[in-house]
């Protein structure tokens, strides 16, 4: 009874996601719009109410007996502009980031901007679409870097695959760092048990509610990968092996003594 009461809560929640894309479009945002006549004013405003409603969804999850969340370092995750950049276990990842940085942009899919449920939140918001390309999505991250915001990331580019820790991950984070002088922020993101990849339908619930969280790791700072590479192809690719390596192990950095520890393969990072 408790697994069919999640499937039906889960449609239910979902569904709801959609329809309160669809008023938050109608109804804020156009208001925000007409009161706020400055670009940069009106972003904020927008980013902060989606912050909050996907705040509230999660809290919706959690009173339903669906799932528990917990974001470890949301200090850190607010702390400055960033590139933050995570692994991609699930549907719900830039949910709950986004939740928990209410200055957060983000890069999204093209197609998004299509939906019909989701593309007055990204035109409202002004999130980055990945139609830029090269040196245009460069200028975009940076101007939206240089406003203050944090940039959200999943180098993955897709959900993690279920039988693997992580997908290979694209050089497009390490470049964006490299380019912009803005440091890497990693995020580890565990499902548990796990639900809502690619490859499991939304009514496919697992046999108890999942606990979803977000590990901040520690800043990792261009300037200790950057070499004479005009290009920055060499350096890209350093500091994605090095990203790797921290989203894989991050799980495991904690010693016997429960204290944190960093990876070996750098020292030239922040705190």
């Amino acid at each position: 009874m408790n697994r069919l009461w999640r499937i039906l809560a889960t449609g239910l929640a979902f569904s709801l996601f959609g329809i309160g894309g669809v008023c938050l479009s109608l109804t804020v945002f156009p208001v925000i719009s007409w009161r706020y006549r400055d670009t940069l004013k009106r972003k904020q405003v927008a980013r902060r109410v989606v912050s909050a409603s996907f705040r509230f969804f999660l809290n919706s999850l959690q009173w339903l007996g669906i799932c528990r969340y917990r974001v470890g370092g949301e200090v850190a995750l607010n702390a400055q502009p960033a590139v933050v950049v995570a692994n991609h276990p699930s549907l719900l990842d830039v949910v709950l980031l986004i939740a928990a940085m209410p200055k957060a942009d983000c890069v999204v899919k093209a197609g998004i901007w299509k939906n019909p449920f989701m593309r007055g939140v990204v035109r409202a918001t002004g999130y980055i679409s990945n139609a830029n390309q090269g040196e245009d999505l460069i200028q975009a991250a940076k101007a939206s870097l240089d406003q203050g915001f944090s940039l959200i990331i999943f180098p993955e580019g897709t959900r993690t695959e279920p039988n693997i820790s992580l997908n290979p991950l694209t050089r497009g984070a390490a470049q964006l760092a490299l380019r912009t002088g803005y440091p890497l922020l990693p995020v580890h993101l565990t499902v548990e048990p796990r639900t809502l990849t690619k490859q499991t339908a939304w009514y496919q619930v697992p046999a108890r509610p999942f606990l979803l969280q977000a590990e901040v790791g520690c800043l990792i700072e261009p300037q200790c990968f950057a070499t004479d590479d005009p290009a920055t192809a060499l350096s890209a690719r350093e500091m994605t092996r090095h990203l790797a390596a921290v989203l894989k192990k991050e799980n495991n950095t904690d010693d016997q003594s429960g204290n944190r520890t960093e990876s070996p393969d750098h020292q030239c990072l922040g705190a």
